[in-house]
């Protein structure tokens, strides 16, 4: 019986007819109250009774009322307190549905499969009343009243199969097939199947990042600090929304008709600001501080210049250089240099001491600086500049999840306060490369089904693709890794590859973080911080086996802070 119990709301007859189903005379599958959406009169139909057993499938239509009659056409039925009820005619109410489920059948397997051409057939009770209704359109064969023995109901349903495999063979000219216990299971499964409802992680996902695009009251107070002092200094861990604030302090800037420069370090960074934007050349420059300053030292080609001895060959060689109203600059932890502050102030109108300017930077994320060279620069911009220091404490990019397990795994916090909460951050380790592509093909299997899109998902390592333990791996799940290097090289229908140091300062809505060897290191430390919490959402890291003690020697750490 499906459901095994039938409900107390249910009418009174229909509760005496899934007591006679209910009988070990009968086997099978009986469903009760099985909803059709493809009836062709009616938006939802509803089966009664539907009886699938080796004999084939019967839809009972069950009718109460101590009488039931036809008055000109009019089916009513009398309940047993004597009120009419006007009613549909049963038999042509079971017939349609019947006729539903065989095209039901159809349409699934095919008009010419073994499934379409089951016996399938209809029968109508009245478990209350006597029937004493007559008329060619009426089969009543097939129908069950109160004159009849309870004890005949299995009789009756067997003879309503004769009566339609007699049917069958006319029709057909050959004897029709018995159903095996499979064909019956599968019916079932198609029909009223078991399901498990789980949340659509893309439906998710979406709901998680609406609220992560409204901007805090933290951010519009920083925005206006901002405009009140000259000089200014946000700090933050990550996910604060500093970049969110650079950007809109310069189409601010733009709206005033302030010629602005912004500046970092990364150049993926700055291909994503400039796409944000989109302001004219003659009002901007967005780019990377090594792009900023190679405009006017023609001389050096090599891109790969220490930061600090291209800020020393710029001042030297004293060139006459474009003035900015206003000067932005993001993550400025890695710009971290007494020498590069120098040779920007020669580019802001009044200089770094008298000019408007802004620096936004995470002193978490200083990758390229040793900290006591950082804590020099940091100490003269306040001594010799005295701007506003501004802290952001709000973590508007990651969920408490992933700002939980980076605060576990590298002792540094995004943020203070965390803003919205979302799925499980997961972390597994790794023996070997085939190990890694099952874990990953695993997650990556799941997120697909649950909607998710692959331009949704970024992979990031700490080495070059072909230095990774993914190298020679070419897709997973049958969608290629794209090793995009540079975010122009952003692919929409692939899953994307970057080191961690090319896409610092971007997010994605998934990560996963591949090829960790180590977590005690402070570099380790850094760059894990760095990737982890690029991810908005959901986060996966994935470690080498060989790292398991410094893992629980982390989390070790991470639970003795807590007490």
């Amino acid at each position: 019986m499906i459901p095994a119990h039938v409900s107390d709301k249910s009418p009174n007859s229909e509760r005496m007819v899934f007591g006679w189903f209910s009988s070990d005379q009968n086997t099978g599958v009986v469903m009760h109250s099985l909803l059709q959406k493809n009836h062709q009169k009616k938006m939802i139909a509803e089966v009664d009774f539907l009886y699938i057993t080796h004999r084939g499938l019967l839809c009972v239509e069950v009718k109460g009322g101590k009488s039931i009659g036809r008055e000109a056409g009019t089916w009513y039925s009398v309940s047993q307190n004597d009120q009419m009820h006007i009613i549909q005619d049963p038999f042509k109410q079971v017939q349609e549905c019947s006729y539903a489920l065989r095209e039901h059948l159809r349409d699934v397997y095919g008009k010419k499969s073994v499934e379409a051409g089951y016996t399938l057939g209809y029968a109508v009770v009245f478990p209350e009343c006597i029937f004493t209704g007559s008329g060619n359109d009426l089969i009543t064969e097939v129908m069950f009243d109160n004159t009849q023995d309870l004890n005949t109901f299995h009789s009756f349903l067997e003879r309503c199969f004769d009566y339609w495999e007699e049917g069958y063979r006319k029709k057909r000219n050959r004897q029709p097939q018995p159903l095996s216990d499979m064909q019956i299971k599968k019916l079932v499964d198609l029909l009223c199947g078991d399901f498990a409802v789980v949340p659509s992680i893309n439906l998710e996902m979406q709901h998680i990042e609406q609220q992560f695009h409204i901007l805090t009251e933290e951010q519009f107070d920083a925005l206006e600090t901002i405009n009140m002092n000259s000089r200014v200094v946000i700090t933050g861990g990550a996910g604060t929304g500093k970049t969110l604030i650079a950007i809109e302090k310069a189409k601010r800037a733009f709206a005033e008709d302030k010629k602005v420069a912004f500046i970092c370090y990364n150049r993926n960074i700055a291909n994503m600001v400039q796409r944000s934007i989109d302001a004219p050349a003659s009002l901007c420059f967005v780019g990377t501080y090594h792009a900023f300053l190679m405009r006017y030292l023609t001389d050096i080609t090599d891109w790969q210049i220490e930061t600090a001895t291209l800020a020393k060959r710029f001042l030297q060689a004293s060139c006459e250089v474009e003035e900015y109203d206003y000067l932005i600059v993001d993550e400025a932890q890695d710009l971290m240099i007494v020498n590069v502050w120098d040779s920007l102030s020669k580019f802001i109108k009044g200089g770094m001491e008298r000019g408007k300017w802004c620096l936004f930077l995470d002193p978490h994320q200083n990758m390229y600086n040793s900290s006591e060279e950082y804590d020099f620069a940091m100490e003269y911009l306040r001594e010799v500049y005295s701007p506003a220091i501004i802290p952001l404490t709000l973590n508007c990019r990651n969920t408490e999840q992933i700002g939980r397990l980076t605060t576990q795994i590298t002792q540094m916090s995004p943020a203070k306060h965390m803003k919205i909460l979302g799925p499980e951050a997961t972390i597994r380790s790794y023996a070997s490369q085939r190990d890694l592509v099952r874990l990953l093909k695993a997650e990556v299997t799941s997120l697909l089904k649950g909607g998710c899109l692959p331009k949704d998902i970024v992979i990031l390592s700490k080495y070059r693709f072909e230095n990774s333990d993914l190298a020679d791996i070419k897709s997973l799940c049958n969608l290629p890794i794209n090793n995009a290097g540079d975010i122009s090289n952003f692919s929409d229908t692939a899953i994307n590859y970057f080191t961690i140091h090319s896409y610092k300062g971007l997010e994605s809505k998934i990560i996963f973080l591949v090829d960790i060897n180590g977590f005690d290191a402070p570099k380790n430390r850094v760059l894990n911080y760095v990737a982890m919490t690029r991810a908005q959402i959901l986060l996966f890291v994935f470690y080498r086996e060989d790292a398991h003690e410094e893992y629980a020697s982390a989390l070790s750490h991470s639970k003795d802070k807590e007490v």
